[in-house]
């Protein structure tokens, strides 16, 4: 991956499991990281650390990215602690019912304000922050299910990510913006063994982070 020591980070969703892999291969490229968690602060709190011995900083920050409030706040802080934003990962994703059967409207509604919903308003809010640096890139975590079709209702937050986001960049291109589309990547990671998924994000990764800004 190419040296990062000048780039500010923000994963979402970033405790434990593909997100705490970003975040530490982000680290060891030299980038500054904000690891961010809604409900598991000694997860985070162990990443932090993790991170501050690779020699890079890091910043533990609360916010469910699903609640625009808490979204704003959340790229203000980083900013505030860290410096502006250059790299953004939406990571943050639950799993729901696997039936349709089983999904209750509530069940619905989290699903798709985690999975779905939260990339728009963490990308929303970090881009004007983004735009004013000379290089960045922001990755958005799908599915193989979005591509392949599947058993869970992940394949319908997820394919209605890829499209929106696809919407996003077009208005981004017929603006001021030229060739937008190469500040964006998607990765779909499948059901592997941990290790192997994360040297699979990490070489995907390396290749993204190759992307400037025109």
């Amino acid at each position: 991956m190419r040296d990062l020591k000048n780039c500010v980070a923000l994963v979402t969703g970033a405790s434990r499991g593909i997100g705490k892999g970003i975040a530490l291969a982000l680290a060891r490229a030299g980038a500054r990281v904000a690891v961010n968690f809604v409900s598991r602060p000694d997860d985070a709190a162990k990443v932090v650390a993790e991170i501050t011995a690779l020699g890079s900083k890091a910043i533990a920050l609360k916010a469910d990215v699903s609640r625009s409030a808490e979204v704003d706040k959340l790229v203000a802080d980083v900013k505030a602690s860290l410096g502006p934003i250059s790299i953004l990962i939406n990571n943050a994703g639950i799993l729901g019912a696997l039936d349709y059967d089983a999904i209750d409207e509530a069940q619905w509604d989290m699903v798709v304000d985690t999975n779905l919903k939260s990339a728009f308003l963490v990308t929303r809010a970090a881009l004007p922050q983004m735009l004013a640096q000379p290089w960045g890139s922001i990755v958005n975590l799908s599915s193989v299910a979005a591509q392949t079709g599947g058993e869970n209702f992940v394949v319908a937050d997820r394919e209605a990510l890829e499209r929106s986001f696809h919407t996003i960049l077009d208005r981004l291109e017929r603006s001021q913006i030229k060739d937008a589309g190469k500040v964006y990547g998607e990765l779909f990671p499948a059901f592997l063994a941990p290790a192997l998924a994360l040297l699979m994000l990490e070489l995907v990764l390396a290749a993204l982070f190759q992307k400037r800004w025109p």
